[in-house]
């Protein structure tokens, strides 16, 4: 069975978020790479809202 594309991207969001949470609990545990763990999260964090509010706008095409 397909999912649909807006499905697609609602588990995107879901994946990159939780994805962003699990780095910043790594940053915790592992100071020496801490900033940079802290900001690929926060990219995470922000490819997350883009699929959202693309979702949100029915939008298909996320990779703008």
């Amino acid at each position: 069975m397909l999912c649909s594309m807006g499905t697609m991207q609602e588990n995107l969001s879901v994946f990159l978020h939780g994805a962003a949470a699990s780095l910043r609990d790594l940053a915790l545990r592992a100071p020496e790479i801490a900033n940079e763990l802290r900001r690929f999260a926060d990219e995470l964090e922000e490819a997350a809202e883009r699929a959202a509010r693309d979702t949100r706008l029915g939008r298909h095409d996320a990779a703008d």
